[in-house]
C-alpha cells in the first residue's frame, strides 16, 4: 500500500499555523487513511462541547464530494457508538477542492450506528444525540478519508485546526500544536 498519514507544511496557507496533516489513499481508492486520538479526549462529556467544535479541510483529490471526516467513539452508558461527521451530508456548504474549509461540528448533522439500529432519525444534531444520551463520553477522535468505491477512487487530503471548546488542535509538520487558553496567571 502506498498510502500515507503524515504531518506536512501547507498546502497553500493553512487556517492555524503553516502546516497540517495529510491523508493520502495512494493509488487504492478503497483504503482508508486516518488519524486518531484516545488520550486527549478521553472521558470528555458531549454536553460540555459549549463554545467551539469545529475543523478544516483541504482536498487536491476528492473523489467525488467527499471530503475527511470525522469519527468520534462515544460511550453511551457501557456500550459504544460512533458518530461520524461528513461534511457532504451537511447543508449550507459545498464541498470544494484546492480550498480550505471549515466545518461546524457543533452544529452539523452526524450519523450514529445506535441511532440507525433503533430507528430513530439519522443523521441527528449533537442537542438530539444527548436527549437520547445525556451522558455520552467521548473515547476516541479520528480524522480519516470517508472511503472510496472503486480502486481509482484516490483521496489525497488535508486536515487542520480542529477546536474544541478553547482548545485548538494545530497539526504542524513537526506534530500537534495545542493552542488554549492560559492554564494559570503566569502565562497571561
Amino acid at each position: 500500500i502506498d498510502g500515507a498519514v503524515e504531518f506536512v507544511t501547507g498546502p497553500v496557507t493553512p487556517p492555524a499555523g503553516n502546516g497540517s496533516v495529510r491523508l493520502f489513499t495512494g493509488t487504492n481508492g478503497t483504503a482508508r487513511s486516518e488519524i486518531g486520538n484516545t488520550i486527549s479526549f478521553f472521558g470528555t462529556r458531549l454536553d460540555s462541547i459549549t463554545t467551539a467544535f469545529s475543523y478544516s479541510t483541504y482536498a487536491t483529490l476528492m473523489p467525488g464530494d467527499k471530503l475527511p471526516v470525522v469519527e468520534m467513539r462515544v460511550d453511551v452508558g457501557g456500550f459504544s457508538d460512533t458518530l461520524t461527521f461528513r461534511p457532504n451530508a451537511n447543508p449550507g456548504q459545498v464541498p470544494a477542492l484546492n480550498t480550505w474549509q471549515t466545518w461546524s461540528l457543533k452544529d452539523g448533522l452526524w450519523f450514529s450506528d445506535v441511532f440507525s439500529i433503533l430507528a430513530l432519525p439519522n443523521p441527528t444534531t449533537l442537542p438530539n444525540y444527548l436527549a437520547e444520551f445525556p451522558d455520552a463520553t467521548i473515547t476516541r477522535v479520528l480524522f480519516a478519508t470517508d472511503g472510496g468505491v472503486f480502486v481509482t477512487d484516490v483521496f489525497d487530503q488535508n486536515v487542520d485546526n480542529f477546536i474544541l471548546n478553547d482548545t485548538v488542535y494545530d497539526f504542524e509538520k513537526a506534530g500537534v500544536v495545542l493552542i488554549g487558553p492560559p492554564l494559570n496567571k503566569d502565562e497571561c
